[in-house]
């Protein structure tokens, strides 16, 4: 027996389109809609808002729930999405309701049978809610004013082997700050936004503390720099400005969320992510895997953080993609399942069966097990937070896709994992239902995804394969990831332990936070980060240093001299460097390798230390000399600061002294040689005794 419909007029608050077409005028919301599985006997309670979008009345209305033809495939419900078939089928009474003013809404309570909606065999209805009525004159005809579709699961017997569904639910953001450690600083406020009331990763968690309050079982995939950025913030924090650091302002929320965490996961399993949730598979293309091996420190922290053990043999990769080359990298780190996404696992149905989530996955680090995700159920799990036709609806349409799964094979149990989008977005409204269905219908269970870990029940879908529409991190920007990557690791070779804990320990964090995969669909914000990163270690090396003299000039003599440099250490660790001396053009100065030289740490301001580089001069002259600040290594400069200074000589070299010595003795041998001469051949003039007649006559 039908009642009839009951209403509640109510102000609209603010017009929205119509869920059913741009022209009409009245909005169809569904509320309520019971029971979830229908059987024989079951009386269907619609409950619907109607929104008068219009300045005039509608009379006469009426609100009516017809039926079509049964679905018989998941490929029939998916072009009913696109494609509403008729719903000629069945139709319960036409029930009025009261006149509805311009403007205004109305709650209305709609019950039928499944009787009179002709549903008889097991499977999925597609429904339509109809509203009629009419505007203006009594002669004007009732015309449909909206309508809203969805889908009913029709179980007569109930299943022997109900499906199961395993929730695999991600905690992931984007990198919000550049280094960890006791600096709590971000570079932007909008974790804040998304832990607050109805903020992203606030509803995430109260959709899962609703499946947990039902007892029903769901994994964590955690990004450990989120928790750890969040645990950052609970004790305060800064972010940056253009006007300078400013105090953040989501420590509460922070701390309410991290709490409300800690209470779930000790009764859930925890994957750890990689850190900041890096595009693994795009390192592993560019050769830099060494920066997604396990960080055990990481791990370790989140443990403590978290207070539980998380696991570390579930891999997760963004997209659900992985290369044969990145495969082969986690399995030999430990993985032993790879969650992967239908499309990386593709291989044919047989007859049309949905199939369990487990497959072998063999690669060259060893044997894995392969869980593959159902991309349908995941797209309407990522839909939800958006429906139009609001929550319940969304609800529904997954809830009709998983009927159908059951349908398909009621004595058959199979075993699904449903993973929704990294940066999922959910309404609670609908997602918290979507998880805890499982416990209030009878042909669902709960699975859970350790049971698919250890399963020896495994569904060959063949081949791995790459998807070609997955978006990784870009060449060039893993090349210049590699860049800076590589200064920092030269750095590191110029301190000791201690220094290297300080300085770069927090950029090997930054470094991981730049392969981050949410830059693949952020690619300008992963350039300006990387950017910062880079800037960052520029800075820490532009620290040491030499100090030119005041008139940049050095004056030397002998032809093995000294050349004082003054080194400067702005660090606050002892740092170890080599110099060079490079010449412009010229061979009359050779300089000597001092070989590593440690320069004392900065105290109370910078430290300066006089380095005595040894030189040979070969000639006497003005020489332009580059000097250089180097890593031990002495391959790559410290920075881009290097001093060129002038040097004059005023000492003559070995060569010099002796081409002039041996030119000294030429001369005096030539000398020599005419006095000799001279003293052989006699006097030039002839002597007369005095008084002599020749002497007289001169």
């Amino acid at each position: 027996m039908l009642a009839p419909a009951t209403a509640v007029a109510s102000p609209v608050a603010s017009p929205v389109v119509a869920v059913s077409a741009p022209a009409e005028l009245m909005q169809v919301t569904i509320d309520q809609l019971e029971p979830r599985s229908i059987r024989p006997g079951d009386t269907i309670t619609v409950v619907a808002s109607l929104a008068n979008l219009d300045t005039t009345p509608v009379e006469e209305l009426t609100v009516q729930l017809r039926s079509g033809r049964r679905l018989v495939t998941r490929t029939d419900l998916a072009n009913a999405d696109t494609s509403p078939p008729p719903v000629g089928h069945g139709a319960g009474a036409r029930t009025p309701v009261p006149r509805l003013v311009g403007r205004h809404s109305t709650r209305v309570t709609y019950r039928t049978t499944a009787a009179a909606l002709g549903l008889t065999q097991i499977g999925v209805y597609p429904v339509e809610l109809t509203v009629e009525g009419r505007r203006g004159a009594r002669t004007t005809p009732t015309t449909t004013m909206g309508a809203v579709r969805t889908f009913l699961p029709y179980f007569p017997d109930g299943v022997s082997r109900p499906t199961r569904i395993a929730w695999l639910i991600p905690l992931v953001d984007r990198p919000h700050r550049l280094t960890d450690g006791e600096d709590r600083t971000f570079l932007d406020d909008t974790l804040a936004t998304a832990l607050a009331p109805r903020g992203r990763l606030a509803d995430l968690l109260l959709t899962m503390q609703h499946a947990d309050a039902a007892s029903v079982p769901f994994t964590v995939a955690v990004d450990p720099d989120l928790v750890d950025s969040v645990e950052a913030m609970s004790h305060g924090y800064t972010v940056l400005t253009a006007h300078g650091r400013v105090p953040g302002t989501g420590g509460d929320a922070a701390a309410a969320w991290l709490r409300g965490l800690r209470t779930l996961v000790g009764r859930h399993v925890v994957v750890a992510l990689p850190f900041a949730d890096m595009d693994t598979v795009a390192l592993a293309r560019a050769g830099l895997s060494q920066l997604a091996e396990t960080d055990q420190t990481a791990i370790d922290k989140l443990n403590t953080q978290l207070g539980a053990l998380v696991n570390t043999r579930i891999y997760w990769p963004p997209d659900g993609a992985v290369t044969e080359d990145a495969l082969d990298s986690v399995v030999r780190q430990g993985a032993q399942a790879i969650v992967l996404s239908s499309a990386s696992l593709p291989g044919r149905a047989t007859g049309g069966l949905t199939r369990s989530a487990a497959s072998p996955l063999p690669s060259g680090g060893g044997s894995a097990v392969a869980l593959v995700t159902d991309a349908s159920l995941d797209g309407l799990i990522g839909a939800a937070g958006r429906a139009p036709n609001g929550p319940r609806l969304a609800e529904q349409r997954y809830l009709a896709e998983l009927a159908m799964i059951t349908a398909e094979s009621p004595s058959v149990s199979r075993t699904l994992l449903l993973a929704p989008d990294r940066r999922w977005n959910p309404d609670p409204r609908s997602a918290a239902p979507m998880l805890t269905v499982a416990r209030t219908v009878p042909w669902l269970a709960a699975g859970t995804v350790a049971e698919l870990t250890n399963t020896s029940d495994l569904v060959d879908r063949g081949r791995l394969v790459y998807p070609p529409h997955v978006t990784e991190l870009r060449g060039s920007y893993l090349q210049s990831l590699r860049n800076v990557q590589g200064l920092i690791a030269d750095f590191r070779t110029s301190l000791d332990n201690a220094g290297a804990q300080l300085l770069v320990a927090p950029l090997n964090h930054a470094i991981l936070r730049a392969a981050s995969s949410a830059w693949r669909a952020d690619p300008v914000a992963g350039d300006a980060f990387l950017t910062r990163v880079g800037a960052r270690i520029v800075s820490l090396r532009s620290k040491v240093y030499i100090v030119a003299p005041a008139n940049g000039r050095y004056t030397l003599g002998g032809q093995d001299s000294v050349l004082p440099l003054t080194m400067v250490n702005e660090l606050e660790v002892p740092v170890t460097v080599r110099v060079r001396l490079s010449t412009r053009g010229t061979v009359g100065l050779t300089a000597h390798d001092l070989g590593p030289q440690l320069l004392e740490p900065a105290t109370g301001g910078a430290k300066r230390t006089l380095l005595r580089i040894p030189v040979t001069l070969t000639q006497a002259g003005r020489f332009q000399v580059s000097a250089e600040v180097l890593t031990p290594g002495g391959w790559r400069p410290l920075n881009n600061k290097p001093v060129v200074l002038q040097v004059q000589s005023t000492a003559y070299g070995a060569v010099a002294l002796g081409i002039t010595g041996a030119a000294l003795g030429l001369m005096l041998l030539l000398v020599a040689r005419r006095v000799y001469r001279r003293v052989r051949s006699g006097p030039e003039f002839e002597v007369h005794p005095a008084g002599s007649p020749a002497e007289r006559g001169r």
